[in-house]
């Protein structure tokens, strides 16, 4: 599709476009796919980074992927999570392994919950928001090369969500996960711990509709 020179999302065509647009951003591992300018103004480049991207890529569920697959930042920085007061998820620099690392103060207490039961990181109802409006978003980003006009109205409500959060809460995300032996928990966010210093990574999947 050639570049119209009208952003995707607020529609203007006298906006700057200038700076370049990942899809998916470069901190879940994005190297290469990016959009011709043209597509995406600066302001709403900008806007997606800062207020939706940095939201949900520093939150659960995409905070444990990029821990898992040892994600650096752009300025070259490994991720972490606080998960507990007190206790955080940092990478152990290998695919699928996460460390646990508590306050000296909270040792012997998160020693005893590790070792009774699974470890659930939570994820919170706002930021299931910015996860539909984020996938809107790089679902509409998407079709620019694959035959499918994004800039069609039947979209506008996709892009209204992404753009602005138009639906609030209403537009619905969930996503499952899978732990092993053949179950898979929708809307699970458990992660068993297979020792007390260490915690493997599951694989998830992701929808928006």
């Amino acid at each position: 599709m050639k570049a119209p020179y009208k952003c995707l999302f607020c529609f203007r065509a006298d906006a700057s476009f200038e700076k370049i647009e990942h899809p998916i951003p470069e901190s879940l591992g994005n190297d290469d796919w990016i959009l011709p300018k043209g597509f995406v103004c600066d302001e709403c480049n900008q806007y997606f980074g800062s207020k939706v991207e940095n939201r949900v890529i520093s939150e659960p569920p995409f905070i444990l992927e990029r821990l898992g697959y040892v994600i650096k930042s752009k300025k070259g920085r490994l991720p972490k999570y606080e998960a507990r007061k007190g206790l955080h998820l940092i990478s152990s620099g290998f695919t699928d392994t996460l460390l646990f690392v508590a306050e000296e103060e909270c040792v012997e207490h998160y020693h005893n919950v590790l070792r009774r039961k699974p470890f659930l990181v939570y994820q919170s109802e706002k930021a299931a928001s910015h996860i539909a409006r984020f996938l809107l978003k790089v679902g509409l980003e998407a079709m620019i090369n694959s035959g499918i006009n994004p800039y069609d109205s039947k979209f506008d409500a996709a892009r209204d969500h992404a753009r602005r959060g138009k639906f609030g809460n209403r537009w619905q995300v969930g996503y499952g996960v899978y732990l092993g032996g053949g179950q898979t928990y929708p809307e699970a966010r458990a992660v068993k711990p297979s020792s007390l210093s260490t915690v493997k990574v599951i694989d998830s999947t992701f929808v928006a509709s």
